[in-house]
């Protein structure tokens, strides 16, 4: 798919997942402005009804003392449950403290303001006007010794810019005597309480958008990473088959030249071409074919003693004509004790084989390669080591997988379909190992395998 499309599809899809996370924002907010407005009338409408059964307890009490004053001797029952009060200058004597705290805790509650809920803990308190003060403050008689300390608790705020809920009370007076105030500490968590499993479900669904979004993008950047990697495998493939066939081409229509059919030695020579270029073509078709088995995970292992130093000197020798070509040199420092593990020689001698064979390949003019045995944790650790060009750490994400081949810059002369050290990967794990790798740009890699003996 052409990079554009990708990158317009990508975009259109982040524009709707944002209109959409603009859309819930703004239905968050709306329904929030909803609940606080709610909220609010809830609380003034418990407040005023507070503030007009205190006024009407005061009006039934000051009756039922005039009525025992008239009729010291009358039926006129004399118990009052209110407790006596007088229109005086102390507001608070004026106000029956357990009536108070009774009535507001049932007002509030009728509207669904419950003080024992953490979230829903208010404080109230009745202001004066006269003395400037709270008179009564959260069930209490104020103590005015500690406002002349500035001791007040946090959340009394008595500015106008942030203040609690207040209504008047006693409000057909004038002058007005005092205010009933009520504080919220936690008015926000309050309101956010109320949305409750729409703000949840909200928040969920939006995750789960989030998220596909997110796995949408990596499948999407995976797909056409593989899509490269298999392009290039093909045209890999194209041109290590092209080779061979123009070679055995050319070798078949010189045999059928009447000159060269009566050279014996040419004859012989042209065949041996042909046989060798088709023994290569056989081996490139069988790499493929081997891939195929391992990512269906088709393959039967031929398990046996298998002694890895020897298969590390035999894999040595057959590199070392190449590596000796090009001036290099390939060592081998077998230090391990025990060097017998379980396993399958062929596939334990391709890994070896690949290994050494991308050293060489991916050297400079004059490869040098290591090979270091030793035990280690019930095991073996076998280390390829080069000086060649060096992974990036964005390579080494990518080197196990398949069809993937390391940049190489100006090297233009590795060839290969980027098969090998994902076949070298799934082999290590089917003989239940591991594999790692170190690397600095420029400086040369080593690969770190481990065989358990078990």
């Amino acid at each position: 798919m052409n990079k554009k499309v990708i990158l317009g599809i990508i975009g259109l899809m982040a524009f709707a997942i944002i209109g959409v996370l603009w859309s819930q924002i703004r239905l968050i907010q709306s329904a929030t402005e909803v609940n606080t407005d709610r909220f609010e009338k809830n609380v003034f409408s418990a407040l005023n009804e507070v503030a007009k059964k205190l006024e009407l307890d005061e009006e039934k009490d000051l009756f039922l003392s005039s009525m025992n004053e008239k009729y010291p001797n009358s039926n006129v029952p004399t118990f009052n449950p209110f407790g006596s009060k007088e229109k005086d200058k102390n507001l608070e004597n004026r106000i029956n403290i357990d009536y108070l705290n009774r009535v507001l805790r049932e007002e509030l509650a009728i509207r669904g303001i419950n003080n024992q809920i953490p979230s829903y803990r208010y404080h109230y308190g009745i202001y004066g006007f006269e003395k400037g003060s709270f008179v009564i403050l959260d069930g209490e008689l104020f103590n005015y010794e500690k406002e002349k300390e500035n001791i007040l608790p946090e959340y009394i705020n008595t500015g106008e810019e942030n203040t609690a809920y207040r209504v008047n009370i006693f409000p057909r007076e004038r002058p007005v005597p005092g205010e009933l105030r009520i504080f919220f500490p936690n008015k926000n968590a309050i309101i956010l309480r109320s949305l409750g499993k729409t703000l949840v479900a909200t928040l969920f669904f939006t995750g789960i958008i989030l998220i596909c979004f997110g796995y949408t993008l990596f499948i999407i950047f995976t797909q056409k990473k593989l899509s490269e990697m298999k392009t290039d495998f093909i045209n890999n493939m194209t041109h290590e088959f092209k080779t061979p066939i123009a070679t055995i081409s050319l070798a078949a229509d010189s045999l059928n030249n009447p000159v060269v059919l009566k050279n014996e030695e040419k004859i012989l020579r042209f065949s041996r071409i042909i046989k060798q270029e088709n023994i290569r073509m056989h081996k490139q078709v069988e790499k493929v074919l081997q891939m195929a088995l391992l990512d269906k995970k088709d393959f039967n292992l031929k398990w046996s003693s298998v002694n890895m130093h020897d298969l590390i000197l035999a894999a040595i020798e057959n590199i070392s004509l190449q590596v000796e070509t090009r001036e290099g040199s390939v060592k081998g420092f077998l230090n391990a004790s025990e060097a017998v593990v379980k396993g399958d020689q062929t596939h334990l001698s391709n890994i070896i084989n690949n290994l050494l064979d991308n050293a060489n390949k991916y050297s400079h003019q004059k490869p040098h390669i290591t090979v270091f045995t030793r035990n280690v944790d019930k095991g073996l650790e076998i280390i390829v080591k080069d000086e060649g060009i060096g992974l990036s750490r964005e390579v080494r994400k990518f080197i196990f997988d398949k069809f993937y081949r390391v940049p190489t810059g100006n090297i233009h002369n590795v060839k290969g379909f980027g098969l090998g050290l994902s076949y070298v990967k799934t082999m290590v794990e089917a003989h239940k190992g591991k594999i790692d790798v170190r690397s600095e740009l420029g400086k040369g890699s080593s690969f770190i395998l481990y065989f358990p003996f078990n």
